[in-house]
């Protein structure tokens, strides 16, 4: 498997790296539910990029800027399967309905 982003995984390495995503991303909507439940009057992105970051890995410096993709694909999901709502422009508020 290749993905454009870690190096090429064969055989079992595939079955690790996807379970290993799984559970990324199962990491992070735990917290962001508990997040949003804590947080009733909305957060934004960059909040939440800073509250939860150290919680989902370590990340080297100047690569941590880069969680804010996946965190938006998250946020944009849940948005649309109407768990949360999106206000204002620039900073955008994210806030549970």
């Amino acid at each position: 498997m290749f993905t454009g982003h870690w190096p090429g995984v064969h055989g079992d390495g595939v079955r690790r790296f996807l379970a290993s995503t799984r559970e990324f991303v199962e990491r992070a909507d735990d917290l962001l539910g508990k997040y949003f439940k804590a947080h009733h009057r909305g957060v934004t992105l960059k909040q939440i990029l800073n509250d939860l970051s150290p919680k989902l890995g370590t990340w080297p410096q100047e690569t941590a800027a880069f969680l804010q993709f996946a965190m938006y694909g998250h946020l944009m999901r849940m948005e649309q399967n109407g768990m949360i709502r999106a206000e204002g422009t620039a900073p955008v508020t994210y806030a549970l309905v």
